[in-house]
């Protein structure tokens, strides 16, 4: 968490140096701050320059600016007003566009197509569909994060090297469902002896490439004719779980969302196979009619997890399994 803040914190203060000049820190006055939030409320990104900065964007970037001069002038003992204290956007917030999930149709359409397109980027969709994690999580996992537990398997979301979670309850085990299980062990496949990462192109075993993940995997969402992003697929996985009538504990853990009652936070959690049945039970309606390919030949096979499942791909072909007896450690 401490190199992602450090990262955020240079990235914003220097959106402020590019905009208001490299000024000694006496000389920072409230027009100043003014000027660097016009101009920063104004700004476009992207490959064409056609996106605008989100107002909670600004904000964001106000409050690092605004606690940075703070620490040096308590730390130096400088006597300064804080130019950015009680700054506020104009119109904060009005420009939030609400992440819509998918419809049971559309995400069914996006997985036969990732099928059909079979390679890594498809299955980094699939598999991020498939458990609801963030896509960063995703593109993060390493060969020694998959693992197996009385014949389930399951990802061990956690931090490594310079890769961070967004919060403690991000670090967990996710189960695959069947579908997703045989998608990973065709993709091992497909790569080589030496690789320490699910996604080489994205990860290297110590750092992320995630905002590179995330533009082409929304770039290929959007070539589907779907307007929605990476980040749509979690909400809809929390919506299905929650129309599956999956319990909120249980649902918070798949996800790593959080805990809404303190009384949750206490013992290990719920065992993979009860949050196996719970994704298999929420994923159950969605449809897959395609078929995923025998080999990938791009590459020499390298590594296989496990045995190839007898289940047939589609997802709602699908039987749950008897919920166990026994809790097992997750």
């Amino acid at each position: 968490q401490e190199a992602r803040f450090i990262k955020d914190t240079k990235v914003r203060w220097n959106k402020f140096v590019e905009i208001i000049g490299d000024v000694p820190l006496i000389s920072l006055t409230r027009a100043m701050a003014k000027k660097f939030i016009e101009k920063r409320s104004t700004q476009k990104y992207g490959k064409d320059k056609t996106i605008s900065v989100k107002t909670n964007t600004v904000q964001r970037e106000i409050k690092t600016i605004q606690a940075v001069i703070t620490r040096v002038t308590r730390e130096e003992d400088i006597n300064l007003r804080n130019p950015f204290e009680a700054m506020t956007v104009q119109g904060l917030g009005s420009d939030s566009e609400e992440r819509e999930p998918l419809t049971k149709r559309e995400l069914s359409k996006l997985l036969n197509r990732c099928i059909n397109d079979f390679d890594e980027v498809r299955f980094l969709i699939i598999l991020q569909a498939c458990t609801g994690a963030r896509i960063s999580e995703i593109a993060g996992l390493r060969i020694k994060d998959i693992h197996t537990h009385e014949g389930i398997t399951y990802i061990a979301i956690k931090e490594y090297g310079k890769r961070t979670v967004k919060t403690k309850h991000s670090i967990r085990n996710v189960p695959l469902i069947d579908f997703a299980s045989e998608a990973l062990n065709l993709h091992l496949t497909s790569l080589d002896e030496s690789a320490k990462t699910i996604f080489p192109s994205y990860a290297d075993g110590t750092t992320v490439k995630s905002d590179g993940a995330s533009n082409i995997v929304n770039r290929y969402i959007r070539s589907t004719g779907l307007d929605k992003t990476s980040h749509c697929l979690r909400h809809t996985v929390r919506d299905l779980l929650r129309h599956a009538n999956v319990t909120a504990d249980i649902a918070h853990e798949i996800g790593g969302w959080g805990s809404q009652d303190i009384a949750e936070m206490y013992g290990r959690g719920h065992a993979i196979a009860v949050k196996y049945d719970a994704l298999t039970n929420a994923l159950s309606h969605i449809q897959i009619t395609s078929k995923l390919p025998n080999e990938i030949t791009p590459k020499k096979a390298a590594k296989q997890l496990n045995k190839p499942s007898k289940v047939k791909v589609g997802i709602n072909h699908q039987k749950p399994r008897q919920m166990p007896q026994k809790v097992d450690k997750s």
